[in-house]
């Protein structure tokens, strides 16, 4: 069973921000880390359970 993975707007502010940090010293990884952030994320759908649950929801 896939879940729905959603990604807040705090979020996608933060990955903004961390690829954007990255990006003048060396732009491609900073692709490859926003990709790779963006993959992990999107890999809860099919599992859910790896992590850990986040205490304040």
């Amino acid at each position: 069973m896939d879940f729905k993975v959603f990604l807040s707007d705090e979020a996608l502010s933060d990955l903004e921000r961390v690829v954007a940090y990255i990006a003048p010293h060396n732009p491609a990884a900073a692709e490859r880390m926003g990709n790779w952030l963006l993959d992990a994320a999107f890999s809860l759908h099919t599992f859910p359970e790896r992590g850990r649950a986040v205490p304040e929801f």
